[in-house]
């Protein structure tokens, strides 16, 4: 068994914004402190913690779903070591799971967080680990790829077009690779983070083109999608120019 125990590391960010309810009904959020809380044991596992949201069922809703993040790699992670035969919760030659993160974009009313790790349990190679983890503080939900766009635009044709358009030009190989692996359906884009200026993509391992290129990204500017981004959200809610 996993035992958790909590240790504050440092303070990631701070953003300053009005205590209050809004004309909307929103609670506003006050200072809001971003923590990176450390799992005790052999593998390297960090993940964000908030405080001072200004509300207490926002600020748990968010450090409950990062926590179940981190719980279901860990599970992940037994299983395949299990597999393999090793014993899971253990950084050795036969198994690694290392986590942690980044914060792609951030204001007082959202939070883009992009997990970031590895995982190797056996074979060949292991395989890199990215999740991304959007979170909106004035409502306490978690921001899907759909949210970010008209109901009635054709959000995943432009955001396709785009990224084999963007991929082709790396001369990556293999093109029918980069036409499927970014096809538009939404399980190809699945893993989307939120900057101050654009949307940030995040390509599995052998999805868009072959292990040994690396991983792929790829960045479209909210001018390239103004036409189909959901106002609401970025103007309204975030205070954000598309």
């Amino acid at each position: 068994m996993l035992i958790f125990t909590f240790v504050i590391v440092h303070i990631g960010a701070k953003r300053e914004a009005t205590k209050g309810v809004d004309e909307d009904g929103y609670i506003s959020t006050s200072t809001v402190m971003i923590t990176s809380v450390k799992v005790e044991g052999d593998n390297n596992i960090t993940y964000p913690s908030i405080t001072g949201s200004g509300n207490k069922e926002i600020q748990d809703s968010f450090n409950n779903g990062a926590k179940k993040i981190v719980d279901d790699e860990i599970k992940s992670f037994n299983k395949l070591a299990g597999e393999f035969g090793n014993e899971g919760n253990k950084n050795t030659a036969n198994n690694s799971l290392e986590l942690d993160y980044q914060i792609t974009g951030q204001n007082s009313n959202f939070i883009s967080i992009k997990f970031i790790g590895y995982l190797y349990g056996g074979g060949a190679h292991g395989s890199n680990i990215n999740i991304s983890y959007n979170f909106d503080l004035r409502t306490g939900q978690e921001i899907k790829l759909a949210d970010l766009f008209r109901p009635d635009s054709n959000y995943l044709n432009a955001i396709s077009d785009y990224t084999i358009n963007e991929l082709k030009s790396r001369n990556l190989g293999d093109s029918k690779q980069i036409e499927e692996g970014a096809s538009p359906k939404a399980e190809n884009f699945k893993t989307v983070n939120i900057s101050d200026t654009g949307l940030l993509f995040t390509f599995e391992d052998y999805q868009v083109a072959p292990y040994v290129v690396g991983q792929q990204t790829v960045i479209i500017l909210f001018e390239k999608l103004k036409n189909t981004l959901n106002s609401k959200f970025f103007i309204v809610n975030w205070q954000i120019k598309i």
